[in-house]
């Protein structure tokens, strides 16, 4: 992900980062077992990584929480990415016989767009300090 911004600044493309939690994890645990928990994050993984781009990067930060990195995006694309989220999880419940249904929620987003590269996010805390380390070492 380090190379995708650098990338991204040289072609003075936008970067969008968007953090999403899988909904309902602790529910999940309590009634159905960890084991249904983990594989409910296993679900959750490649739903989300089915939604993104191929050039994009899906992280698991921890517990729920998810970080996806889109390149050649920026704050305009993030609609249609909720959208995308959302369409492929609905997508998944449909489709398969689980005991437990998929639901996230799109929190935070920062992007970096091509003017001035500068970073704009709706929140800065320690999660966006922890992925922006994780991605930086990616």
């Amino acid at each position: 992900a380090g190379h995708e911004h650098r990338l991204a600044l040289r072609q003075r493309n936008g970067l969008l980062l968007v953090f999403v939690d899988l909904d309902g994890l602790k529910k999940i645990n309590d009634e159905l077992g960890h084991a249904q928990g983990d594989a409910a994050i296993r679900d959750f993984a490649g739903v989300l990584r089915a939604a993104m781009r191929a050039s994009d990067v899906v992280a698991r930060l921890g517990g729920d929480e998810f970080a996806a990195l889109a390149y050649d995006a920026g704050e305009r694309d993030i609609a249609t990415l909720e959208a995308r989220v959302e369409s492929a999880i609905q997508a998944f419940n449909e489709q398969t016989k689980r005991p437990y249904r998929l639901a996230a929620s799109v929190g935070d987003r920062g992007a970096v767009e091509p003017r001035g590269a500068q970073v704009r996010a709706a929140e800065v805390d320690a999660d966006h300090d922890r992925a922006t380390s994780i991605f930086a070492r990616m």
